[in-house]
């Protein structure tokens, strides 16, 4: 994980994943990494990437 401009993002780690928290628009979250991007309220995320983000099909072995 980069750094960023201070109070911007705080990165939080654990021994088995991490979390970028963003609390500005200063340093755009990255969403494909291993890394999950937690966003504050003034962080602008289009739709686009909402939807294919969190947006999953329905799994067929739940049927």
């Amino acid at each position: 994980m980069g750094g960023g401009p201070l109070g911007s993002v705080v990165d939080v780690r654990w021994r088995h994943g991490a979390l970028r928290v963003h609390l500005d628009q200063a340093v755009a979250p990255v969403w494909d990494d291993a890394v999950e991007p937690v966003l504050g309220t003034m962080v602008p995320v289009d739709r686009d990437t909402l939807v294919r983000r969190w947006v999953r099909a329905p799994d067929p072995s739940r049927q």
